[in-house]
Protein backbone atom coordinates (compact mmCIF):
# COMPACT_ATOMS: atom_id res chain seq x y z
CA UNK A 1 0.00 0.00 0.00
CA UNK A 2 1.42 3.70 -0.80
CA UNK A 3 0.99 7.03 0.72
CA UNK A 4 0.12 8.87 -2.24
CA UNK A 5 -0.51 12.70 -0.31
CA UNK A 6 -0.61 13.84 3.10
CA UNK A 7 0.19 17.13 5.02
CA UNK A 8 1.58 16.53 8.49
CA UNK A 9 1.63 19.10 11.76
CA UNK A 10 3.23 18.48 14.68
CA UNK A 11 2.91 20.14 18.08
CA UNK A 12 4.81 19.74 21.58
CA UNK A 13 1.58 17.60 22.58
CA UNK A 14 -0.12 16.83 19.36
CA UNK A 15 0.42 15.30 15.76
CA UNK A 16 -2.31 16.32 13.09
CA UNK A 17 -2.17 14.68 9.69
CA UNK A 18 -4.64 16.39 6.82
CA UNK A 19 -5.69 15.06 3.77
CA UNK A 20 -3.67 11.58 4.12
CA UNK A 21 -4.54 9.08 1.36
CA UNK A 22 -3.63 5.32 0.83
CA UNK A 23 -3.90 3.51 -2.40
CA UNK A 24 -3.32 0.12 -3.67
CA UNK A 25 -4.61 -1.63 -6.88
CA UNK A 26 -7.99 -0.44 -7.14
CA UNK A 27 -8.47 0.25 -3.28
CA UNK A 28 -8.08 3.79 -1.81
CA UNK A 29 -8.55 5.57 1.75
CA UNK A 30 -8.43 9.18 2.64
CA UNK A 31 -8.13 10.86 5.72
CA UNK A 32 -9.04 14.25 5.63
CA UNK A 33 -8.18 14.78 9.32
CA UNK A 34 -6.37 13.29 11.79
CA UNK A 35 -4.90 14.47 15.05
CA UNK A 36 -3.25 12.38 18.18
CA UNK A 37 -2.27 13.88 21.43
CA UNK A 38 0.85 13.03 22.69
CA UNK A 39 0.33 14.47 26.58
CA UNK A 40 2.11 10.55 28.02
CA UNK A 41 -0.15 7.59 26.74
CA UNK A 42 -2.63 8.93 23.96
CA UNK A 43 -5.80 10.34 25.37
CA UNK A 44 -7.67 11.11 22.10
CA UNK A 45 -7.21 10.28 18.74
CA UNK A 46 -10.16 12.13 16.63
CA UNK A 47 -10.51 11.58 12.62
CA UNK A 48 -12.84 14.28 11.14
CA UNK A 49 -14.02 12.44 8.24
CA UNK A 50 -13.00 8.72 6.60
CA UNK A 51 -13.72 7.98 2.98
CA UNK A 52 -13.21 4.13 1.96
CA UNK A 53 -12.94 3.83 -1.71
CA UNK A 54 -12.68 0.34 -3.55
CA UNK A 55 -13.68 -0.51 -7.51
CA UNK A 56 -13.57 -4.02 -8.08
CA UNK A 57 -14.42 -6.07 -11.70
CA UNK A 58 -17.49 -8.24 -11.28
CA UNK A 59 -15.98 -10.21 -13.75
CA UNK A 60 -12.65 -9.93 -16.20
CA UNK A 61 -14.95 -9.52 -19.55
CA UNK A 62 -17.65 -6.93 -17.51
CA UNK A 63 -16.52 -3.30 -17.94
CA UNK A 64 -19.47 -2.88 -14.60
CA UNK A 65 -17.74 -1.65 -11.89
CA UNK A 66 -18.92 -2.69 -7.79
CA UNK A 67 -18.50 0.41 -6.05
CA UNK A 68 -18.52 0.65 -2.02
CA UNK A 69 -18.03 3.73 0.16
CA UNK A 70 -17.74 4.31 3.93
CA UNK A 71 -17.78 7.63 5.08
CA UNK A 72 -16.67 8.55 8.63
CA UNK A 73 -17.68 12.13 9.40
CA UNK A 74 -16.76 12.28 13.07
CA UNK A 75 -15.25 9.32 14.59
CA UNK A 76 -13.43 10.01 18.44
CA UNK A 77 -11.67 7.12 20.02
CA UNK A 78 -10.58 8.72 23.62
CA UNK A 79 -8.76 6.83 25.70
CA UNK A 80 -9.00 6.52 29.99
CA UNK A 81 -5.70 6.34 32.00
CA UNK A 82 -6.26 4.30 34.88
CA UNK A 83 -2.87 1.88 34.53
CA UNK A 84 0.59 2.38 32.99
CA UNK A 85 0.40 -0.34 31.15
CA UNK A 86 -1.14 -0.29 27.56
CA UNK A 87 -2.95 -3.78 27.35
CA UNK A 88 -5.16 -2.24 30.47
CA UNK A 89 -5.71 1.16 28.92
CA UNK A 90 -6.63 -0.60 25.46
CA UNK A 91 -9.16 -2.41 27.23
CA UNK A 92 -10.83 0.70 28.09
CA UNK A 93 -11.78 2.48 24.11
CA UNK A 94 -14.85 3.89 24.01
CA UNK A 95 -16.12 4.31 20.37
CA UNK A 96 -18.42 7.47 19.67
CA UNK A 97 -20.05 7.71 15.73
CA UNK A 98 -22.07 10.09 15.33
CA UNK A 99 -23.00 9.21 12.00
CA UNK A 100 -21.51 6.54 9.02
CA UNK A 101 -22.75 6.50 5.80
CA UNK A 102 -22.39 2.81 3.43
CA UNK A 103 -23.25 3.26 -0.42
CA UNK A 104 -22.54 0.15 -2.71
CA UNK A 105 -23.83 -1.70 -5.40
CA UNK A 106 -27.04 -2.83 -3.29
CA UNK A 107 -28.11 0.42 -2.09
CA UNK A 108 -27.02 2.70 1.12
CA UNK A 109 -27.76 2.92 4.73
CA UNK A 110 -27.21 5.97 7.01
CA UNK A 111 -26.20 4.64 11.04
CA UNK A 112 -26.96 7.22 13.41
CA UNK A 113 -25.27 7.50 17.36
CA UNK A 114 -23.99 4.00 16.86
CA UNK A 115 -22.87 3.41 20.73
CA UNK A 116 -25.29 5.38 21.99
CA UNK A 117 -28.74 3.60 23.68
CA UNK A 118 -30.91 3.54 20.57
CA UNK A 119 -29.03 3.48 17.28
CA UNK A 120 -30.63 3.83 14.10
CA UNK A 121 -30.23 2.59 10.82
CA UNK A 122 -31.63 4.09 8.12
CA UNK A 123 -31.15 3.71 3.99
CA UNK A 124 -32.59 2.17 0.83
CA UNK A 125 -31.81 -1.07 -0.87
CA UNK A 126 -31.60 -1.41 -4.55
CA UNK A 127 -32.05 -5.41 -4.44
CA UNK A 128 -33.40 -6.83 -1.17
CA UNK A 129 -31.63 -10.49 -1.72
CA UNK A 130 -31.24 -13.10 -4.34
CA UNK A 131 -34.68 -13.61 -4.51
CA UNK A 132 -36.01 -10.13 -4.57
CA UNK A 133 -34.98 -7.06 -7.42
CA UNK A 134 -37.81 -4.94 -5.94
CA UNK A 135 -36.10 -1.53 -4.43
CA UNK A 136 -36.79 -0.77 -0.63
CA UNK A 137 -35.96 1.58 2.21
CA UNK A 138 -35.52 -0.08 5.56
CA UNK A 139 -35.49 1.31 9.06
CA UNK A 140 -33.90 -0.52 12.00
CA UNK A 141 -34.01 0.79 15.25
CA UNK A 142 -32.56 -0.58 18.70
CA UNK A 143 -33.93 -0.29 21.73
CA UNK A 144 -33.20 -1.60 25.34
CA UNK A 145 -35.32 -5.16 24.80
CA UNK A 146 -36.15 -5.00 21.41
CA UNK A 147 -35.13 -4.80 17.49
CA UNK A 148 -37.87 -3.09 14.83
CA UNK A 149 -37.88 -3.56 11.31
CA UNK A 150 -39.91 -1.72 8.85
CA UNK A 151 -39.31 -2.33 5.07
CA UNK A 152 -41.35 -0.97 1.98
CA UNK A 153 -41.16 -1.37 -1.15
CA UNK A 154 -40.28 1.79 -3.60
CA UNK A 155 -40.14 0.15 -6.91
CA UNK A 156 -41.34 -3.36 -8.13
CA UNK A 157 -39.63 -5.68 -10.31
CA UNK A 158 -41.51 -8.11 -12.07
CA UNK A 159 -38.45 -10.86 -11.78
CA UNK A 160 -38.70 -11.74 -8.27
CA UNK A 161 -39.73 -14.80 -6.62
CA UNK A 162 -40.29 -12.55 -3.55
CA UNK A 163 -41.66 -9.40 -2.88
CA UNK A 164 -43.89 -7.42 -0.29
CA UNK A 165 -45.61 -3.83 -0.48
CA UNK A 166 -44.73 -3.99 3.58
CA UNK A 167 -43.04 -5.81 6.15
CA UNK A 168 -42.85 -4.96 10.12
CA UNK A 169 -41.06 -7.14 12.42
CA UNK A 170 -40.24 -7.26 16.31
CA UNK A 171 -37.32 -9.02 17.80
CA UNK A 172 -37.94 -8.61 22.01
CA UNK A 173 -34.58 -10.39 23.79
CA UNK A 174 -35.99 -9.37 27.03
CA UNK A 175 -36.37 -12.79 28.29
CA UNK A 176 -32.94 -14.18 27.93
CA UNK A 177 -33.53 -18.16 26.96
CA UNK A 178 -35.19 -17.43 24.13
CA UNK A 179 -36.25 -14.62 21.19
CA UNK A 180 -39.48 -13.79 20.45
CA UNK A 181 -39.72 -12.48 16.64
CA UNK A 182 -43.03 -10.87 15.14
CA UNK A 183 -43.36 -10.87 12.01
CA UNK A 184 -46.27 -8.71 9.58
CA UNK A 185 -46.17 -8.71 5.48
CA UNK A 186 -48.47 -6.69 3.66
CA UNK A 187 -49.51 -8.00 0.11
CA UNK A 188 -46.71 -10.48 -0.52
CA UNK A 189 -46.28 -11.99 -4.25
CA UNK A 190 -44.21 -15.36 -4.46
CA UNK A 191 -43.72 -17.16 -7.64
CA UNK A 192 -41.78 -19.70 -8.83
CA UNK A 193 -42.76 -22.90 -10.87
CA UNK A 194 -42.32 -25.08 -8.31
CA UNK A 195 -44.85 -23.84 -6.24
CA UNK A 196 -47.46 -22.48 -9.10
CA UNK A 197 -47.47 -21.69 -12.63
CA UNK A 198 -48.71 -17.91 -11.90
CA UNK A 199 -47.77 -15.77 -9.33
CA UNK A 200 -49.33 -16.72 -5.93
CA UNK A 201 -50.79 -13.16 -3.76
CA UNK A 202 -50.60 -13.59 -0.37
CA UNK A 203 -52.63 -10.18 1.51
CA UNK A 204 -51.40 -10.47 4.69
CA UNK A 205 -48.39 -13.06 6.52
CA UNK A 206 -48.14 -12.89 10.39
CA UNK A 207 -46.03 -15.23 12.31
CA UNK A 208 -44.75 -15.46 15.89
CA UNK A 209 -42.06 -17.47 16.73
CA UNK A 210 -39.99 -18.34 19.96
CA UNK A 211 -35.92 -19.09 18.99
CA UNK A 212 -34.04 -20.75 21.84
CA UNK A 213 -31.08 -18.82 23.52
CA UNK A 214 -29.85 -21.54 26.16
CA UNK A 215 -29.32 -25.39 25.59
CA UNK A 216 -32.85 -26.24 24.43
CA UNK A 217 -33.96 -28.10 21.43
CA UNK A 218 -37.23 -26.49 21.25
CA UNK A 219 -38.21 -24.34 18.65
CA UNK A 220 -41.97 -22.74 18.49
CA UNK A 221 -44.44 -23.73 20.81
CA UNK A 222 -45.43 -21.11 23.61
CA UNK A 223 -48.29 -20.33 20.80
CA UNK A 224 -45.98 -19.41 18.25
CA UNK A 225 -48.23 -19.49 15.00
CA UNK A 226 -48.17 -18.62 10.95
CA UNK A 227 -50.80 -17.18 9.61
CA UNK A 228 -51.19 -17.08 5.69
CA UNK A 229 -54.72 -15.16 4.80
CA UNK A 230 -56.24 -17.12 7.43
CA UNK A 231 -54.91 -20.43 7.46
CA UNK A 232 -53.48 -20.79 10.63
CA UNK A 233 -50.64 -23.26 12.02
CA UNK A 234 -49.60 -24.00 15.47
CA UNK A 235 -46.33 -25.64 15.44
CA UNK A 236 -43.82 -26.69 17.85
CA UNK A 237 -40.58 -28.67 16.69
CA UNK A 238 -38.21 -30.97 18.92
CA UNK A 239 -34.62 -31.96 17.82
CA UNK A 240 -33.74 -35.26 19.69
CA UNK A 241 -29.89 -35.84 20.32
CA UNK A 242 -29.73 -38.88 22.67
CA UNK A 243 -27.80 -41.66 21.33
CA UNK A 244 -30.18 -44.52 22.72
CA UNK A 245 -33.40 -42.21 21.00
CA UNK A 246 -34.65 -44.18 17.72
CA UNK A 247 -36.31 -40.50 16.78
CA UNK A 248 -34.41 -37.61 15.80
CA UNK A 249 -37.04 -35.19 15.16
CA UNK A 250 -40.45 -34.65 16.58
CA UNK A 251 -43.06 -31.96 14.90
CA UNK A 252 -46.55 -31.12 15.87
CA UNK A 253 -49.16 -28.59 14.12
CA UNK A 254 -52.07 -27.81 14.94
CA UNK A 255 -53.78 -26.41 11.79
CA UNK A 256 -56.77 -24.39 11.52
CA UNK A 257 -58.65 -23.69 8.07
CA UNK A 258 -61.44 -24.49 5.41
CA UNK A 259 -61.37 -25.07 1.99
CA UNK A 260 -62.39 -22.08 0.53
CA UNK A 261 -59.43 -20.62 2.47
CA UNK A 262 -57.14 -23.22 1.18
CA UNK A 263 -58.41 -22.78 -2.57
CA UNK A 264 -57.98 -18.83 -2.49
CA UNK A 265 -54.59 -19.32 -1.93
CA UNK A 266 -54.27 -21.05 -5.69
CA UNK A 267 -53.74 -18.44 -8.33
CA UNK A 268 -55.81 -20.19 -11.06
CA UNK A 269 -56.99 -23.34 -10.16
CA UNK A 270 -57.00 -25.94 -13.34
CA UNK A 271 -60.67 -26.64 -12.12
CA UNK A 272 -62.39 -23.34 -11.96
CA UNK A 273 -65.60 -24.52 -10.35
CA UNK A 274 -63.90 -24.77 -6.89
CA UNK A 275 -64.21 -21.30 -6.65
CA UNK A 276 -67.47 -21.64 -6.05
CA UNK A 277 -67.07 -23.90 -3.04
CA UNK A 278 -68.86 -21.94 -0.11
CA UNK A 279 -68.58 -23.09 3.35
CA UNK A 280 -68.60 -21.93 6.89
CA UNK A 281 -66.80 -21.98 10.07
CA UNK A 282 -63.06 -24.02 10.18
CA UNK A 283 -62.14 -27.25 10.77
CA UNK A 284 -59.12 -28.18 13.06
CA UNK A 285 -56.07 -30.97 11.59
CA UNK A 286 -53.58 -32.26 14.12
CA UNK A 287 -50.43 -33.57 12.67
CA UNK A 288 -48.04 -35.59 15.06
CA UNK A 289 -44.78 -36.76 13.34
CA UNK A 290 -42.33 -38.13 14.90
CA UNK A 291 -39.30 -38.85 12.45
CA UNK A 292 -36.28 -41.25 12.47
CA UNK A 293 -34.07 -39.16 9.67
CA UNK A 294 -31.67 -42.55 9.35
CA UNK A 295 -34.62 -45.03 9.03
CA UNK A 296 -37.78 -43.52 7.59
CA UNK A 297 -40.19 -46.16 7.86
CA UNK A 298 -39.47 -46.06 11.81
CA UNK A 299 -41.05 -43.00 11.53
CA UNK A 300 -44.08 -42.40 13.45
CA UNK A 301 -47.12 -40.16 12.36
CA UNK A 302 -50.73 -39.61 14.15
CA UNK A 303 -53.20 -37.26 12.28
CA UNK A 304 -56.34 -35.93 13.94
CA UNK A 305 -59.18 -33.99 11.85
CA UNK A 306 -61.64 -32.17 13.91
CA UNK A 307 -64.68 -31.00 11.80
CA UNK A 308 -65.52 -28.31 14.63
CA UNK A 309 -67.85 -25.73 13.29
CA UNK A 310 -66.93 -26.64 9.87
CA UNK A 311 -69.38 -26.92 7.25
CA UNK A 312 -69.85 -26.88 3.03
CA UNK A 313 -72.57 -25.03 2.09
CA UNK A 314 -72.97 -25.32 -1.67
CA UNK A 315 -70.65 -26.01 -4.31
CA UNK A 316 -71.74 -25.31 -8.36
CA UNK A 317 -69.75 -28.90 -9.18
CA UNK A 318 -71.42 -32.13 -9.50
CA UNK A 319 -69.54 -35.17 -9.82
CA UNK A 320 -72.17 -37.54 -8.62
CA UNK A 321 -71.79 -38.53 -11.96
CA UNK A 322 -68.68 -40.71 -11.98
CA UNK A 323 -71.04 -43.46 -9.84
CA UNK A 324 -72.53 -43.85 -13.55
CA UNK A 325 -70.82 -44.27 -16.91
CA UNK A 326 -69.24 -41.43 -18.53
CA UNK A 327 -67.68 -40.11 -21.03
CA UNK A 328 -63.90 -39.06 -20.31
CA UNK A 329 -61.74 -36.12 -22.02
CA UNK A 330 -58.30 -35.32 -20.89
CA UNK A 331 -55.10 -33.87 -22.44
CA UNK A 332 -53.87 -37.39 -22.86
CA UNK A 333 -56.99 -39.09 -24.41
CA UNK A 334 -60.39 -39.97 -24.41
CA UNK A 335 -61.96 -42.63 -23.73
CA UNK A 336 -65.92 -43.95 -22.25
CA UNK A 337 -65.60 -45.24 -18.57
CA UNK A 338 -67.92 -47.53 -17.59
CA UNK A 339 -70.08 -48.21 -14.40
CA UNK A 340 -68.34 -51.27 -13.15
CA UNK A 341 -69.34 -51.75 -9.81
CA UNK A 342 -68.34 -54.24 -6.57
CA UNK A 343 -65.99 -56.00 -5.08
CA UNK A 344 -65.60 -57.62 -8.78
CA UNK A 345 -62.33 -54.87 -8.93
CA UNK A 346 -60.20 -55.89 -6.67
CA UNK A 347 -60.95 -60.15 -6.93
CA UNK A 348 -57.74 -61.03 -9.06
CA UNK A 349 -54.25 -61.06 -7.32
CA UNK A 350 -53.00 -58.11 -9.84
CA UNK A 351 -55.59 -56.06 -8.46
CA UNK A 352 -54.46 -56.61 -4.80
CA UNK A 353 -50.55 -56.10 -5.42
CA UNK A 354 -51.22 -52.48 -7.60
CA UNK A 355 -53.38 -51.61 -4.08
CA UNK A 356 -50.82 -52.77 -1.92
CA UNK A 357 -47.93 -50.86 -3.55
CA UNK A 358 -49.54 -47.89 -4.30
CA UNK A 359 -52.09 -47.27 -1.63
CA UNK A 360 -51.62 -50.31 1.20
CA UNK A 361 -54.16 -48.24 3.65
CA UNK A 362 -57.11 -47.17 0.72
CA UNK A 363 -59.66 -48.86 2.48
CA UNK A 364 -58.93 -47.21 5.82
CA UNK A 365 -57.96 -43.49 5.00
CA UNK A 366 -60.57 -40.78 3.83
CA UNK A 367 -58.91 -39.77 0.76
CA UNK A 368 -55.33 -38.09 1.78
CA UNK A 369 -53.05 -40.37 3.93
CA UNK A 370 -50.81 -38.20 5.96
CA UNK A 371 -48.34 -40.61 6.77
CA UNK A 372 -47.29 -41.22 3.22
CA UNK A 373 -47.31 -37.43 2.47
CA UNK A 374 -44.92 -37.08 5.49
CA UNK A 375 -42.90 -39.21 4.62
CA UNK A 376 -42.77 -38.30 0.96
CA UNK A 377 -41.89 -34.97 1.97
CA UNK A 378 -39.05 -36.21 3.96
CA UNK A 379 -37.90 -38.14 1.13
CA UNK A 380 -37.64 -35.29 -1.12
CA UNK A 381 -36.26 -33.18 1.47
CA UNK A 382 -33.16 -35.81 1.84
CA UNK A 383 -32.71 -36.58 -1.59
CA UNK A 384 -33.40 -32.90 -2.84
CA UNK A 385 -35.68 -33.49 -5.30
CA UNK A 386 -39.70 -33.98 -5.67
CA UNK A 387 -40.02 -37.71 -7.17
CA UNK A 388 -41.69 -38.92 -4.28
CA UNK A 389 -45.39 -37.84 -4.14
CA UNK A 390 -46.71 -39.69 -1.25
CA UNK A 391 -49.96 -39.91 -3.25
CA UNK A 392 -53.21 -42.42 -2.30
CA UNK A 393 -55.09 -43.84 -4.91
CA UNK A 394 -58.03 -41.51 -4.78
CA UNK A 395 -55.64 -38.47 -5.35
CA UNK A 396 -53.88 -40.24 -8.27
CA UNK A 397 -57.70 -40.84 -9.55
CA UNK A 398 -58.21 -37.06 -9.25
CA UNK A 399 -54.86 -36.56 -11.26
CA UNK A 400 -56.10 -38.57 -13.84
CA UNK A 401 -59.42 -37.46 -14.61
CA UNK A 402 -59.28 -33.52 -13.55
CA UNK A 403 -55.69 -32.11 -13.10
CA UNK A 404 -52.91 -31.33 -16.24
CA UNK A 405 -49.38 -32.57 -15.77
CA UNK A 406 -47.39 -29.99 -14.21
CA UNK A 407 -45.93 -30.62 -10.94
CA UNK A 408 -46.46 -27.85 -8.59
CA UNK A 409 -47.27 -27.25 -5.20
CA UNK A 410 -50.44 -25.72 -6.26
CA UNK A 411 -51.40 -28.35 -8.29
CA UNK A 412 -51.07 -30.82 -5.38
CA UNK A 413 -53.19 -28.65 -3.20
CA UNK A 414 -55.86 -28.39 -5.73
CA UNK A 415 -55.59 -32.39 -6.04
CA UNK A 416 -55.68 -32.78 -2.58
CA UNK A 417 -59.03 -30.35 -1.93
CA UNK A 418 -60.77 -31.94 -4.93
CA UNK A 419 -59.97 -35.63 -3.22
CA UNK A 420 -61.81 -34.63 -0.25
CA UNK A 421 -65.08 -33.45 -1.91
CA UNK A 422 -64.79 -36.41 -3.63
CA UNK A 423 -64.88 -38.91 -1.17
CA UNK A 424 -65.98 -36.58 2.23
CA UNK A 425 -69.08 -34.65 -0.01
CA UNK A 426 -69.89 -36.33 -3.11
CA UNK A 427 -69.47 -39.65 -0.98
CA UNK A 428 -67.55 -41.48 -3.57
CA UNK A 429 -67.59 -45.28 -2.85
CA UNK A 430 -64.48 -46.59 -2.63
CA UNK A 431 -64.86 -49.77 -4.71
CA UNK A 432 -66.36 -47.04 -7.31
CA UNK A 433 -63.02 -45.20 -7.12
CA UNK A 434 -60.94 -48.54 -7.62
CA UNK A 435 -63.48 -49.49 -10.44
CA UNK A 436 -62.79 -46.19 -12.17
CA UNK A 437 -59.18 -45.66 -11.19
CA UNK A 438 -58.43 -49.63 -13.07
CA UNK A 439 -59.50 -48.27 -16.27
CA UNK A 440 -57.72 -44.93 -16.55
CA UNK A 441 -54.43 -45.70 -14.75
CA UNK A 442 -52.02 -45.16 -17.59
CA UNK A 443 -49.29 -48.37 -18.52
CA UNK A 444 -48.11 -46.66 -21.71
CA UNK A 445 -48.04 -44.12 -24.11
CA UNK A 446 -51.60 -44.14 -25.38
CA UNK A 447 -52.34 -47.59 -23.50
CA UNK A 448 -54.65 -46.88 -20.53
CA UNK A 449 -56.73 -49.38 -17.68
CA UNK A 450 -55.17 -52.80 -16.08
CA UNK A 451 -56.91 -54.95 -19.00
CA UNK A 452 -55.37 -52.82 -22.15
CA UNK A 453 -52.30 -52.88 -19.75
CA UNK A 454 -52.19 -56.48 -18.96
CA UNK A 455 -52.92 -57.05 -22.89
CA UNK A 456 -50.25 -55.04 -24.04
CA UNK A 457 -47.28 -56.05 -21.93
CA UNK A 458 -48.74 -59.96 -21.41
CA UNK A 459 -51.04 -60.62 -24.03
CA UNK A 460 -53.70 -62.06 -21.57
CA UNK A 461 -56.38 -60.63 -18.98
CA UNK A 462 -54.91 -59.40 -15.77
CA UNK A 463 -56.71 -62.34 -13.79
CA UNK A 464 -54.66 -64.83 -15.55
CA UNK A 465 -51.26 -63.39 -15.04
CA UNK A 466 -48.56 -65.13 -13.20
CA UNK A 467 -47.08 -63.99 -9.86
CA UNK A 468 -44.18 -62.14 -11.73
CA UNK A 469 -46.05 -60.38 -14.69
CA UNK A 470 -48.38 -59.30 -11.88
CA UNK A 471 -45.73 -57.56 -10.03
CA UNK A 472 -44.34 -56.55 -12.93
CA UNK A 473 -47.12 -54.75 -14.27
CA UNK A 474 -47.53 -53.38 -10.53
CA UNK A 475 -44.18 -51.92 -10.80
CA UNK A 476 -45.06 -50.40 -14.25
CA UNK A 477 -47.66 -47.75 -12.62
CA UNK A 478 -45.45 -44.90 -11.35
CA UNK A 479 -43.40 -45.08 -14.44
CA UNK A 480 -45.88 -46.17 -17.21
CA UNK A 481 -43.47 -43.82 -19.70
CA UNK A 482 -40.47 -44.93 -18.87
CA UNK A 483 -40.96 -48.46 -17.87
CA UNK A 484 -41.56 -49.62 -21.90
CA UNK A 485 -38.33 -47.65 -23.04
CA UNK A 486 -36.04 -50.06 -20.73
CA UNK A 487 -37.49 -53.24 -21.40
CA UNK A 488 -36.97 -53.11 -24.59
CA UNK A 489 -33.41 -51.85 -24.86
CA UNK A 490 -33.05 -54.30 -21.67
CA UNK A 491 -31.84 -51.72 -19.63
CA UNK A 492 -28.87 -52.85 -16.50
CA UNK A 493 -30.96 -50.38 -14.40
CA UNK A 494 -34.17 -51.56 -15.20
CA UNK A 495 -33.16 -55.44 -13.94
CA UNK A 496 -31.40 -53.70 -10.41
CA UNK A 497 -34.90 -51.85 -10.12
CA UNK A 498 -36.89 -54.41 -11.05
CA UNK A 499 -35.53 -57.19 -9.27
CA UNK A 500 -35.42 -54.98 -5.71
CA UNK A 501 -38.98 -54.11 -5.86
CA UNK A 502 -39.58 -57.76 -6.72
CA UNK A 503 -38.01 -59.08 -3.85
CA UNK A 504 -39.22 -56.58 -1.68
CA UNK A 505 -42.77 -56.80 -2.54
CA UNK A 506 -42.42 -61.09 -1.87
CA UNK A 507 -42.01 -60.18 1.56
CA UNK A 508 -44.57 -57.85 1.56
CA UNK A 509 -46.94 -60.25 -0.05
CA UNK A 510 -45.66 -62.98 2.17
CA UNK A 511 -46.58 -61.60 5.81
CA UNK A 512 -49.78 -60.46 4.23
CA UNK A 513 -51.04 -64.32 3.37
CA UNK A 514 -51.10 -63.56 -0.06
CA UNK A 515 -48.13 -65.92 -1.32
CA UNK A 516 -47.02 -69.14 0.44
CA UNK A 517 -43.25 -70.70 0.82
CA UNK A 518 -44.37 -72.85 -2.06
CA UNK A 519 -44.67 -69.68 -4.03
CA UNK A 520 -41.56 -68.25 -3.02
CA UNK A 521 -39.38 -71.33 -3.81
CA UNK A 522 -40.85 -72.61 -6.93
CA UNK A 523 -40.77 -68.41 -7.99
CA UNK A 524 -39.13 -67.64 -11.70
CA UNK A 525 -36.88 -65.13 -12.16
CA UNK A 526 -37.82 -65.18 -16.18
CA UNK A 527 -40.38 -62.69 -17.45
CA UNK A 528 -42.37 -63.46 -20.15
CA UNK A 529 -44.01 -60.48 -22.35
CA UNK A 530 -45.84 -60.98 -25.14
CA UNK A 531 -44.16 -61.57 -28.46
CA UNK A 532 -43.72 -58.17 -29.06
CA UNK A 533 -41.08 -57.40 -25.88
CA UNK A 534 -40.08 -60.80 -25.34
CA UNK A 535 -38.85 -63.04 -22.57
CA UNK A 536 -36.37 -60.75 -19.85
CA UNK A 537 -34.29 -62.67 -17.63
CA UNK A 538 -33.56 -60.63 -14.26
CA UNK A 539 -30.19 -61.34 -13.29
CA UNK A 540 -30.02 -59.55 -9.73
CA UNK A 541 -33.17 -61.34 -8.55
CA UNK A 542 -32.24 -63.63 -5.93
CA UNK A 543 -35.16 -65.82 -4.03
CA UNK A 544 -32.73 -67.07 -1.81
CA UNK A 545 -32.02 -63.40 -0.22
CA UNK A 546 -36.09 -62.96 0.04
CA UNK A 547 -36.32 -66.33 1.94
CA UNK A 548 -33.30 -65.39 4.63
CA UNK A 549 -35.19 -62.16 5.18
CA UNK A 550 -38.22 -63.47 5.55
CA UNK A 551 -36.59 -66.06 8.34
CA UNK A 552 -35.10 -62.91 9.60
CA UNK A 553 -38.31 -61.57 10.33
CA UNK A 554 -39.80 -64.55 11.94
CA UNK A 555 -37.24 -65.00 14.45
CA UNK A 556 -38.05 -61.53 15.83
CA UNK A 557 -41.27 -61.77 15.96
Amino acid sequence: MNIVWCKMKISNNAISIHDLTFKRNSFAFKIDLLSINLNEVPKVIKVRKAEIRQVADLRKTDKKKSRTNLEVHTLAIKFKKRHQLIKNILTKVIFSINEIEIISNRGKASLYNIFSENPTIKGELNKLSAISNSKYKFKISILEHNIKISINRLEKDTTDIFSFNKLLAKVDFSDHSKLLVSTFIHLGQLYHPTISRERVEIEYFKAKQFLPLEDTQIFGGDESYIDIDGNVIFYSIVRHNLPNKNINLSIFLQIYSSLSKLIDIIPSPTNPELKTLLDDGNFLAEIDFHINLEDLKNSILSFKFYKNDYNIINIDWDLSYLNNKFPLSTYKHSMLVYSGSTDQSISNFAKKVIIINEDPSFFQHSGIEPMAIGLAIIRNFKSGNTKVGGSTISMQLVKNLFMDESRTLARKLEEAIITVLLENYYSIKKHRILAVYFQVIEFAPGVFGIENGSYFYFGKESNSLTTIQALTLSYIVPRPRFFLDAVLTRSQQLDRNLSNYIENMLENLYFRNLISDIDINSFLTEIEFSENIGKLYLENLKIDRVLKRIQDQKLLQ
